[in-house]
């Protein structure tokens, strides 16, 4: 009987000790995530600014944003669902529903639209981040979305691999182990 609750308050422990907190941590490392590919959109919107406003869509660039080890996809896209950056995707359709979907918002005169969007994807991988580049409309003077910027931000660099999970677990374990002999003994 001892022995059976000595195994059971130690499953217990490491259950409701290690698997909230890692559960926390991989919450913080997603708004993390969000919070770079926001940054990254961000500074791709305003380093493109004057051009689109001026309409030299061939001085569009994302270069910057692709080094990044973390980013898998940067791109500038127009109302139309048109890629105008990066140059080796320029003139295709954007397929990405997720992108899709805000375009569509931003054309329907939806102005909550017109802030940062950020979807994550099913497992938890990714995150994809839209942010829309405002420009001066000439007949109304205000500025307006004149084209969205989307950066897909993969989580493998900043996540906890399965060692470092595993390592967590064990270093569990042997606490639980040796609170748990103590209380035993």
């Amino acid at each position: 009987v001892a022995s059976g609750l000595f195994l059971l308050y130690v499953f217990f422990y490491i259950g409701l000790s290690v698997y909230p907190l890692l559960e926390t941590a991989k919450e913080s490392v997603l708004r993390e995530a969000e919070r770079r590919a926001f940054y990254i959109a961000r500074q791709i919107g305003d380093l493109n600014q004057e051009n689109l406003a001026n309409g030299h869509e061939a001085l569009l660039t994302t270069d910057f944003a692709e080094k990044d080890p973390s980013v898998t996809e940067a791109m500038i896209v127009d109302l139309g669902g048109r890629v105008l950056a990066p140059v080796s995707r320029a003139n295709e359709a954007v397929n990405n529903p997720f992108i899709v979907r805000h375009l569509a918002l931003i054309r329907e005169g939806n102005q909550k639209a017109w802030r940062l969007i950020s979807k994550r994807n099913e497992d938890a991988t990714r995150v994809i981040v839209t942010v829309p580049i405002f420009v001066r409309a000439p007949k109304s003077g205000l500025n307006v979305p004149k084209a969205l910027v989307s950066v897909t931000f993969m989580l493998k660099g900043i996540t906890l691999d399965s060692g470092t999970i595993g390592v967590v677990y064990f270093e569990s374990l042997i606490l639980a182990l040796m609170i748990g002999a103590v209380f035993l003994y």
